[in-house]
């Protein structure tokens, strides 16, 4: 019995000796410190008594360092985008299309860039004893090839279907393709514009030809805009090198943004042909309304007497709009 307890104290000092690690994390658990991080943190950096970064106390007494690997609050980092998107735009007229303006006043006159915009109008004769004589669906459809160049297909009447005793020459009888250029960006916008269009497609004579070219502007300060086009149209006749019939448009549209979403239209216009125009030129007046569902969608309406205040004016010829802006 001697001889085995002579042995144990020889032996004991040995073992203590070779393990210091594990005395010494015993007395920090002794003392407090968390066994499972003293175990693996290893010396005095994993079993300190008020812990460290890898050694935090389960229960959160505070007596550790905060931990730096800690994330931030999260943030809602689209909308945060969407609106540095949206001031940029005030500032430079760009706008990308995830931050497409609700107002109408502060839109460009050309698509952003990759954006798909379809203007989809049902036009509709509105004149005394020709009501929907003709009325078709009418859309203009644009791509954002740039921030600064769209083109496009656009439509006067459209899908006609209302037939033939009613006004329609076909179902389908027309179109043209369209390109807008903006060059200048900004609370002052101006975009030079052209399109080249087929008419008489569907019928049995020959096909029409015409190209019109002119320049667009729009103008905004505070809650109203303005909108200004200046048009010209020219038929092109193969077998007839003299040309002839050329007109113009010359569209002017006052805005109100009653609201973010809500606007109302003031449409006025001078319009006619440069051959004999103190006879037959016109001038329209109407009022029309858009409403923006978001930024993808808008509602909209008009009412136009196309001769309220021109040569041979009258209140008997008018048509209206009821349609939809998308964008994609």
């Amino acid at each position: 019995m001697t001889m085995r307890r002579s042995i144990w104290l020889l032996i004991l000092p040995l073992v203590l000796a070779a393990h210091p690690l594990r005395a010494h994390a015993q007395d920090d658990d002794d003392d407090g410190g968390d066994e499972d991080s003293a175990d693996e943190g290893g010396g005095d950096e994993g079993g300190d008594e008020g812990g460290d970064e890898d050694g935090d106390d389960e229960d959160g007494d505070g007596d550790g360092e905060e931990d730096e690997t800690t994330p931030p609050p999260a943030t809602n980092v689209s909308a945060l985008g969407a609106q540095v998107d949206a001031d940029q735009g005030e500032r430079t007229g760009i706008y990308p299309k995830m931050s497409w303006p609700l107002e109408l006043i502060k839109r460009p006159l050309t698509a952003a860039k990759g954006q798909i915009e379809v203007n989809a109008d049902l036009v509709m004769n509105l004149s005394k004893s020709l009501a929907f004589k003709p009325a078709g669906l009418a859309p203009d459809v644009f791509f954002g090839a740039t921030d600064k160049v769209s083109v496009g297909v656009e439509h006067g009447i459209g899908i006609c279907f209302v037939g033939k005793e009613n006004g329609c020459a076909e179902v389908y009888n027309e179109f043209a393709l369209a390109v807008k250029y903006a060059f200048k960006q900004g609370p002052f916008n101006a975009a030079a514009y052209g399109a080249f269009q087929l008419a008489g497609l569907a019928g049995d004579g020959d096909i029409a030809f015409s190209a019109r070219v002119g320049g667009i502007a729009h103008l905004r300060s505070g809650k109203v805009g303005a909108t200004g086009a200046f048009i010209v149209n020219v038929p092109i006749d193969p077998r007839n090198d003299a040309g002839g019939n050329e007109s113009f448009v010359l569209p002017v549209e006052g805005q109100i943004q009653a609201s973010p979403q809500f606007a109302i239209r003031i449409i006025l216009g001078f319009n006619g042909p440069f051959e004999g125009l103190s006879k037959a030129f016109q001038v329209p007046f109407g009022f029309g309304v858009l409403f923006a569902l978001n930024r993808k969608v808008d509602i909209k309406g008009e009412f136009v007497w196309d001769n309220a205040l021109g040569k041979g004016r009258t209140g008997d010829i008018r048509h209206g709009v009821l349609g939809a802006n998308l964008r994609f």
